[in-house]
């Protein structure tokens, strides 16, 4: 089976490369990388900004835990000596 771009030793790319110079195809090319931008980039903002409050979050609970956690290996290594 042949895909054309393939069989002369291009891709895919190459070949929208090859179509691009073509005044309409690449007018259609940008506005639609351009619609799924401005689509696209406030989810993935939402996304970037609900992540880094979720990373603060288990941080905070992770210096929380280290600190509840280091009295009590201490009181531990003290009784521990004294044995």
């Amino acid at each position: 089976m042949s895909y054309g771009a393939e069989d002369r030793g291009g891709t895919v790319l190459a070949t929208l490369k090859t179509h691009a110079r073509d005044s309409w195809v690449r007018w259609v090319l940008e506005v639609s990388i351009f619609a799924s931008v401005l689509v696209f980039w406030p989810r993935l903002v939402g996304h970037a900004v609900q992540a880094a409050i979720l990373a603060e979050v288990f941080f905070v609970f992770l210096a929380i835990l280290w600190q509840w956690r280091r009295p009590v290996d201490a009181r531990a290594d003290r009784d521990g000596a004294a044995d």
